[in-house]
């Protein structure tokens, strides 16, 4: 029986087990370290969610849906990111909210959140879920971030707009990504 991600039928053995996702420009458009600054607030009126300078921080548009679908699917969701401002972006994610009754932060069931190597996020991922590396999809818009080949699956997705696209595809597009990469 295929499972139904973003409208498009997965067959259930292409299922991953967790999809991964960078923050910094792959479910928003800036570096929480270097683009904004604290204190960080939700606007009353606008529901926004805006840094000292009344700089808006938003997702790309179609990051609620994909988070949200994932849920829905039962399919875990990890973050992984090597800010060097892990605090900033925990606040951030805790004042952005996503449907009715969660924030950003609420919707990742797992997170590394620390400057150094994605490696040794995702082998964190792994130990504190229980999913081997292999059973991750992890979307990225930096390639340097290939790393995480070594340990099983990837797939890296453009900033924004094509990860929608490449989350729906999932493991028909690791294989593709992978090549590109060697």
């Amino acid at each position: 029986m295929a499972l139904s991600l973003f409208g498009q039928a997965v067959p259930g053995n292409a299922v991953p087990e967790m999809f991964v996702f960078d923050v910094d420009f792959t479910l928003w458009p800036l570096w929480c370290d270097t683009h904004v600054s604290p204190p960080f607030r939700l606007c009353d009126k606008s529901k926004q969610v805006v840094d000292s300078g009344n700089r808006k921080i938003q997702l790309y548009p179609e990051v609620p849906q994909i988070l949200l679908s994932l849920a829905n699917t039962g399919i875990k969701i990890g973050f992984a990111s090597r800010t060097e401002e892990p605090k900033w972006m925990e606040k951030i994610a805790k004042l952005m909210h996503i449907g009715d009754n969660k924030t950003l932060w609420d919707m990742a069931d797992y997170r590394q959140i620390y400057p150094g190597s994605k490696i040794s996020h995702f082998k964190e991922l792994s130990k504190q879920s229980g999913i081997p590396c292999d059973k991750m999809v992890f979307f990225d818009d930096e390639v340097r971030n290939s790393e995480v080949q070594k340990l099983g699956r990837y797939i890296c997705a453009l900033p924004g707009r094509d990860v929608c696209q490449a989350a729906a595809r999932g493991d028909q597009a690791v294989q593709q990504n992978q090549n590109d990469f060697k």
